[in-house]
Formats: C-alpha cells, structure tokens, sequence
C-alpha cells in the first residue's frame, strides 16, 4: 500500500509555529510583491476568501475580519518542510517527496492490523516535535492515497489525523463523491472537457472503458484510471518523471528600465534555476532569456526573448549566469520599463549521461567540485555565498512589506527569551 502525508495549510502552519497567537485566527500568506493569496487557515477560508485572490480585491475584508496577513517567507517554509521530510524518512520507506508539503511513502512491511496506529502515531509525532499538523490517506495507489488523505483532513484532523481508503464500497462511494477535476493527474482543463461529455466525478471516470480512456487521454490518462481500479503506477511514472525543463520568472513590483538592474534579476534567475537542475542531477543544453513591458501599457507594450545553445551541457552557474546576460544583453531594449523577466533552460539529460567533448577546455571535475562547495555552504545558510552578477540592489525585488522573520535559518532572527 502506498501512503501521502499533507502538511494542513502548510505555509499558515508554519507561520503559527513561531506565533501562537495566530492560532484560532484568520490568516493569509500572499504571493510575491504580495499581490495574491496563496494560502488560508481554516477561519480565512470560512470568510469566503479564495485561492489565488487579489489581495486589493478583498481588503475590506480583510480589515473587517482582523485578517493576519504575510508575505510569502519561503526560506523559513522550505526549512521547515526539510525537518518535516527528514523526521518522516526515519519513521517510513521509500519516501518520494512530491512538494514542499507532500510526500508518498510505502507501508507494505506494517502488518495491515497495525496501519491505523502507525500512521496516527507518525502523524502525532510530526505535530509534535515539529508544530506543523498533517493528514495521511493510504490506499492501493498514490492516487486513492491522495484522495484518502484528503478525507483525513476533513474528517479526521481531530481525532486519528489519518482515513485508509481500501473497502471496495468505501472506495466507490468516496469516488462518487469526488467531482472528477479534483482527481489528481486530471485537473480543471481536462475536467471541464470530461464533464462535457457526462464524466462528472471520478466514479464517472473510472467506469469509462478503458479503451476509451487510452484511446482519447493517452498514456496519462490511462494510468490515472488504472489507479483509480487500485493499481500503483508510481513505478512507471517515475521514470517518466524527470523534469523537461527548468524556470524562474518574476513580476517585478514597479517597472525597470536600467540594464544593470534588470540584469541582476535575470542572473538571479538563472543561478537558481542552475542550482535546481544540480539537485536532481541534471545538465541542461539550451537557456532561454525573456523579458516584458507591461501588458496593460498597449501603446508601448515590448516583450521578445532569446535562446541559445550552452557551450557545453552543464549545470554550471557560471556558465548559466554568464549566458543569460549576454541574451539579455540582444534583446534589451533602452527606454524601455521592463515589468517581467525570466529564464528558461531546455535540453535536460541526466548528469550521468553527460556527452562530452575532445575540443572543449571546461574542465567538468573542477567546476563540479566549485558548485557543489557553493551548494554545501548555501545549505547551512540560503544565498551565504552568490555570484558577482546578481548584484544587491533590491530594485526588482519582490515587496515583502508583511514578510515574517527567518527563525530557523538567519542568526538575527532567533527568538530571543527573556525569563524573569
């Protein structure tokens, strides 16, 4: 059987580990430049606010309701999602995390009379050494799981922290119940495409013929409805699963128009998405550089891009860096108020796969060596050490105005007790 654990309101949560006196409040964590919700407590979502909106939109109530907002801290939410994962991983196998607030793991070595406690005990446990509740669903497959773990948190936050979904009329009516755009691996486009046809809920879907599924939603079609008749495909899947591509983009919070500036964030960009491919071990072949004006501005609205072969396949933040500013460099344009930039890179293969070259002079070992010394150090303390491009203007920086304090990763932000 296959298990998913779900930190509840995951950025909130973390929020309230280091403030208790959010408990029981409403809250929101906004996006970038704090312009959308990105997450809610339970009291903000009965306030009627949704996902994704507009702060300015929903300021009055906002006010009204005495609502706790902050800017998005990721820093301090990736660090707690690492003790999260790294607690769960002694307790459990094979774990795959799937977001900063979700991993699957596998429970086929716990006797099936014992799953219950386990999996109450593990939940408990992450609750209490680390402050951040969660949910766990277990199922005969990561998608039932996913589906599980969702009534865990609906029904059983208070009492087990965790629903087995594996009783067939169970599973029939809990699908029945499961509007088919919430399925995993569906999503709203191609739910509103299947609800135009009369598949309304995943019961609706999983009823479908499954020549019928494979011939009209392909490959991952099929497999969502194979998981959804018990059968994991996570073994397949993950082979499939390594990453296309890699991307950063920002909206900036006022328009820039200085090369100098505007070059610092692509560089930023690039960097970071240079130091995501090393993580999963990959190298990637083509960056692409774009940058826009405001779309609103239609008189003088510009945007273009620019794309090139690297020099040789890498995951070198030098190299990657270096490259994205010189595309940048071709489609800048003077005069012009930038409101949007980002970079791209294309072309990924597995670093172990690496083709190399007789005439190049990059000396892979050397620059491996300095990229993962860099990584190391930056570890212990995001963005420690940086590359000289990246500048430290704070010109295109997203505003943060409600941002909480870095209490597990900055030495200036740890709480300070005064006992008496």
């Amino acid at each position: 059987m296959r298990a998913l654990i779900d930190c509840n309101n995951f950025f909130v949560s973390c929020e309230r580990i280091f403030n208790p006196s959010l408990n029981g409040r409403p809250v929101v964590v906004m996006s970038g430049n704090d312009g959308c919700v990105i997450a809610r407590s339970n009291e903000a979502k009965a306030l009627g606010i949704p996902m994704g909106a507009p702060v300015f939109e929903w300021r009055d109530v906002i006010e009204a309701n005495n609502v706790k907002c902050f800017s998005s801290n990721h820093i301090l939410y990736s660090d707690i999602s690492r003790r999260i994962m790294t607690l769960v991983a002694e307790e459990v196998d094979n774990i795959q995390i799937y977001s900063v607030d979700e991993a699957f793991f596998d429970i086929e070595g716990i006797p099936y009379e014992k799953i219950p406690e386990h999996l109450t005990r593990l939940a408990m446990k992450v609750e209490k050494y680390v402050g951040v509740p969660v949910s766990i669903g277990a199922s005969r497959s990561r998608t039932l799981a996913k589906i599980a773990s969702h009534i865990a948190k609906k029904e059983c936050l208070n009492t087990t922290h965790s629903y087995i979904l594996d009783n067939r009329e169970d599973v029939h009516r809990r699908l029945a119940a499961t509007p088919v755009d919430d399925v995993w691996g569906i999503g709203r486009r191609l739910g509103k495409r299947l609800m135009s046809v009369g598949v309304n809920t995943a019961a609706d879907f999983a009823r479908l013929p499954r020549a019928y599924v494979k011939e009209n939603l392909h490959l991952p079609g099929e497999r969502t409805w194979l998981e959804l008749h018990g059968v994991d495909c996570s073994i397949i899947q993950a082979l499939d699963e390594k990453r296309q591509s890699v991307s950063m983009s920002r909206t900036f919070k006022k328009a820039i128009s200085s090369f100098e500036s505007l070059s610092e964030a692509v560089a930023t960009f690039a960097h970071y998405c240079a130091a995501s491919l090393r993580t999963s071990d990959q190298i990637a072949g083509e960056i692409m550089v774009f940058a826009a004006s405001s779309r609103f501005d239609t008189a003088n609205y510009y945007a273009n891009s620019a794309s090139a072969s690297l020099p040789t396949v890498s995951s070198d933040s030098l190299m990657i860096v270096t490259a994205a500013v010189e595309l940048l460099r071709s489609l800048y344009r003077p005069g012009v108020g930038f409101k949007k930039a980002g970079v791209a890179l294309t072309r990924l293969s597995d670093n172990t796969h690496r083709q190399l070259s007789l005439f190049s002079k990059y000396d892979y070992a050397r620059q491996s060596k300095l990229m993962n010394a860099i990584d190391n150090i930056n570890r212990a303390g995001i963005g420690t050490v940086s590359i000289a491009a990246m500048g430290t203007g704070t010109e295109w920086k997203p505003k943060c105005s409600e941002k909480s304090r870095e209490f597990t990763t900055s030495l200036s932000d740890i709480l300070v007790v005064n006992c008496k």
